[in-house]
């Protein structure tokens, strides 16, 4: 009885298996007009309200114009997708302020957005209003975003500066791209949600300073309103995933000016940058995860307020999982807070870094593999690996904190594996470790103390002079 059912079942798939084939043909087939709202792509439907094509004109016009205007017209919380190809663009792409939607690509390998300009025809610039400003400033970004709303989320694209890149002087006097993609809140708050974008620098410009040995300044550049520092008013949720970011100046990420926000920075790969900065924050939650990153000159991961007194309420830091390879500061930062502050609450565990060494521009020294600098007490930093070259494998310079399970085998410090210049901590070494214990109070167990060196003595007078 069931063998004489199976020609009738094997009938019935390639009935329905062709039905599916015929859908997907007529769907690869449509052509975009006022009257469709979606596409195909290699087998794939994507949603789109509103799909823009690559015209084709190398000059950058065409494609800026097609491209605003589609954002114009998209309806709130509508999608528009940038077919496969290339974009050309002579000026930022700006969104309409109070943007809410979507903007995506077919995927980072199949949708380009490449500016274009040299010292003959530079890259146009555009008024970006940088929260620290009283007033707009030009500046220079491939996809800026001003003060959206509801839920921006960008994906699926790609974008690569060309050798020999040049913009018109922007905000800070440099012929650099300032960022790829920003976003600048100044009344509304939202979420912003960026993913699966591979973006590429270049070498900085000839007239810029040594420290900018690529462009853009900034990579992912997330603003919150700062006009009433150091009080901020811009929320939200704000993540960046499964990202590709590699030849920036500075910041390949960076938030800040944010007030009981979370943040997620994870699943990202960063090459030949200098840094992913969160800082001025006010209440935030962040989480920094499964990121691989090879960073020179400062801190890989840097949390900081910047050595200013930030009022409000506790952020919540918790840095887990990364691979980090660093030449310069230190691979793992969470910066000084100075007093009248709100405080981090930091968890740093299961991370593996190598500091490679002092900075190759000879900006700064290998001075640790995780800082946790004064202000930050109660930190916990556990089951980390520290591999390389440093003054310290670990440094402390906070009260009351936990170092446990850290395994600094590997490590070859000019001084010790932890240098200790806070009060009431505990610190649980492993294997041969030593410590440099400067401060009152901790608690020292499983490793050999280290005393008299010089550099301890410059340490702590650096640390004095913070303090003032």
């Amino acid at each position: 009885m069931k063998a004489n059912n199976l020609p009738n079942r094997s009938l019935l798939i390639i009935l329905v298996a062709a039905i599916m084939l015929s859908n997907c043909t007529k769907e690869q087939s449509i052509s975009q007009d006022s009257g469709e709202e979606f596409i195909s792509i290699s087998a794939k439907t994507i949603i789109a309200d509103v799909v823009v094509s690559p015209s084709g004109d190398t000059s950058g016009a065409t494609d800026v114009a097609a491209i605003e205007a589609a954002l114009g017209g998209l309806p709130a919380g509508g999608i528009l997708l940038l077919e496969s190809g290339t974009f050309y663009i002579n000026r930022t792409i700006i969104a309409p302020i109070g943007f809410n939607g979507t903007v995506r690509g077919v995927g980072m390998d199949d949708t380009q957005i490449n500016p274009v300009g040299d010292d003959a025809t530079p890259y146009g610039l555009s008024p970006i209003n940088v929260p620290f400003a009283s007033v707009p400033q030009q500046s220079s970004s491939i996809l800026y975003f001003p003060d959206p709303t509801g839920s921006l989320l960008v994906s699926h694209l790609s974008s690569t500066l060309p050798d020999s890149f040049a913009t018109e002087l922007n905000f800070i006097d440099l012929k650099d791209l300032t960022s790829f993609v920003t976003v600048s809140f100044e009344n509304n708050e939202a979420d912003t949600h960026v993913s699966n974008l591979r973006l590429v620098g270049t070498d900085a410009h000839p007239t810029s300073p040594p420290i900018y040995a690529h462009q853009p300044t900034f990579g992912v550049t997330v603003l919150g309103n700062g006009l009433g520092f150091p009080n901020f008013v811009t929320g939200g949720t704000h993540t960046l995933t499964a990202s590709d970011i590699s030849q920036i100046g500075i910041w390949a990420t960076i938030y800040q000016y944010l007030k009981g926000a979370n943040v997620q920075v994870s699943n990202n790969k960063y090459s030949d940058i200098k840094q992913v900065n969160l800082r001025w924050i006010d209440g935030c939650a962040l989480d920094i995860y499964n990121n691989e990153m090879t960073t020179a000159t400062f801190g890989a991961i840097t949390i900081t307020q910047e050595g200013l007194a930030v009022p409000g309420d506790n952020s919540s830091v918790r840095i887990h999982q990364n691979e980090i390879s660093t030449a310069g500061f230190g691979p793992i930062e969470i910066g000084g807070i100075s007093g009248g502050t709100n405080n981090f609450d930091v968890l740093i565990e299961k991370n593996r870094v190598t500091n490679l060494g002092p900075d190759p521009l000879g900006f700064v020294p290998a001075v640790v593999g995780i800082g946790v600098f004064e202000g930050n007490d109660g930190a916990i930093v556990r089951n980390n690996t520290v591999q390389g070259e440093a003054i310290f494998g670990i440094m402390n310079e906070s009260y009351g904190c936990t170092f446990q399970g850290n395994n600094l085998e590997g490590f070859t410090p000019n001084v010790a594996d932890y240098g200790i210049f806070g009060d009431n901590n505990t610190v649980i070494g492993t294997g041969t470790s030593t410590v440099f214990d400067q401060g009152m109070n901790n608690i020292v167990t499983g490793m050999s103390n280290v005393t008299g060196e010089s550099i301890g003595e410059r340490l702590q007078a650096a640390q004095a002079k913070r303090k003032e």
